[in-house]
């Protein structure tokens, strides 16, 4: 009797187990990029500061309303019509170079930073052979395929 039990209990557990790894999250699909953005942004209770759009793809700088923490989300495009994609976490920092990939597994080279005053509305990263001229809202700025700079000049 106790090894019915038992063998019961086991097949019960390896069942949940089962059942559990087979969960598939729904993918919601909007009829724009906007709509979709909007969905996203809401779904992770930011706002959008800046977006970017390079060969076709979407990239949104975002921040989180109750953190000082921006993360990079993207759209995805198919026949079903636009989906959010959240790539990359929150992170707290002054400045991040990394490649992002998109859903679609296109690469981006991107550059987010943040200035010491908020009123800034541009900023200028100066590398060795060219300079990039970046907006900055809210105290943040994005850009893409940008090389690594040595100077950063802080327009008001």
């Amino acid at each position: 009797m106790i090894k019915n039990i038992k063998l019961a209990t086991l097949l019960f557990i390896l069942v949940l187990f089962l059942s559990s790894c087979n969960i598939v999250v729904e993918r919601i699909w909007y009829d724009t990029a906007n709509d979709a953005i909007q969905q996203g942004l809401l779904d992770q209770d930011s706002h959008e500061l800046q977006r970017l759009s390079i060969d076709n793809e979407i990239i949104v700088l975002y921040k989180l309303n109750d953190a000082d923490a921006v993360g990079v989300g993207s759209v995805t495009a198919s026949d079903k019509g636009y989906s959010w994609y959240q790539g990359m976490s929150p992170f707290h920092g002054k400045f991040m170079q990394f490649d992002y990939q998109t859903e679609s597994r296109y690469v981006i080279p991107l550059t987010i930073g943040k200035t010491s005053d908020e009123k800034i509305k541009e900023i200028i990263l100066e590398g060795k052979q060219n300079k990039y001229k970046l907006k900055v809202v809210n105290g943040y700025y994005i850009g893409a395929n940008i090389e690594l700079f040595y100077e950063a000049k802080l327009l008001k």
